[in-house]
């Protein structure tokens, strides 16, 4: 059992974009970010700043590249980007909490069920 939901994320994902891909890896490295990014949330614990920077980088627009704004400084882009980016966080940990095969009582019990055993 874990309290937090893994978080995985890597430039190899995003592919749509064409030549756009290198240039997001470029401004990546220009920002001293790492190729991918992780992190284990857990319930009502915001994205690390980093993550955060990493997918605001993945998904500007071809526009937005000639002129990244506020990425350094961990600023939003644009509405649009922001809207992208928390889309695909929510996706993603859904997708993960779907995973699970029983719920928080249950597995409660079982763990209350192995402590007293």
């Amino acid at each position: 059992p874990t309290d937090c939901v893994e978080l995985r994320f890597s430039s190899s994902q995003f592919t749509k974009g064409g030549a756009d891909i290198e240039r997001r890896k470029s401004v990546l490295k220009e920002l001293g970010l790492r190729p991918a990014s992780y992190a284990c949330l857990r319930r009502g614990q915001a994205p690390p700043a980093e993550m955060l920077r990493f997918l605001r980088t993945m998904h500007l627009s071809t526009d937005e590249l000639s002129a990244p704004g506020g990425l350094k400084d961990g600023r939003m882009v644009s509405a649009e980007n922001e809207r992208r980016v928390w889309k695909l966080l929510l996706k993603t940990a859904e997708k993960r909490l779907a995973g699970f095969t029983t719920d928080v009582g249950t597995d409660k019990a079982l763990l209350k069920a192995c402590s007293s055993g």
